[in-house]
């Protein structure tokens, strides 16, 4: 008898803790994704930002890090490119408004030298704007 009463309190505690457990958090309640590779929109709205660099400082200060030497022997900076014109080092990231960036990704020297050519030997970091309404 005592077996059955252990049995039947586990089986009232399981079925209580599935019922609470089976619905989804409301789209408010969600927290935002975060990738290392990608500042996304919902990240970048989340609060008030004075420009793109201080978005980049704030959530992904390691993207503005030099990464050294190239393989020629020469120091390189990382790069900054807006919908696909290089924009020159990540100075250029404090001339523009961060409310109109749509998504920041982040490129290794590697995957940025394929995709643009010689000269990002520390990587890039892409961004799209909000188009003009």
């Amino acid at each position: 008898m005592r077996t059955n009463a252990i049995l039947l309190q586990l089986l009232v505690v399981l079925g209580g803790a599935a019922c609470a457990a089976g619905k989804p958090p409301a789209q408010s309640e969600r927290a935002v994704t975060r990738r290392s590779d990608r500042i996304s929109r919902e990240e970048i709205t989340a609060r008030s930002w004075t420009d793109a660099y201080e978005v980049v400082a704030t959530l992904r200060p390691n993207w503005l890090s030099d990464r050294g030497r190239d393989s020629f022997g020469t120091g390189t900076v990382t790069q900054v490119v807006m919908n696909g014109v290089r924009m020159g080092g990540v100075a250029a990231l404090r001339r523009l408004p961060a409310s109109d960036i749509e998504h920041f990704q982040w490129h290794d020297a590697t995957s940025a030298t394929t995709r643009w050519g010689v000269g990002f030997g520390s990587g890039a970091i892409e961004l799209s704007t909000t188009p003009p309404r």
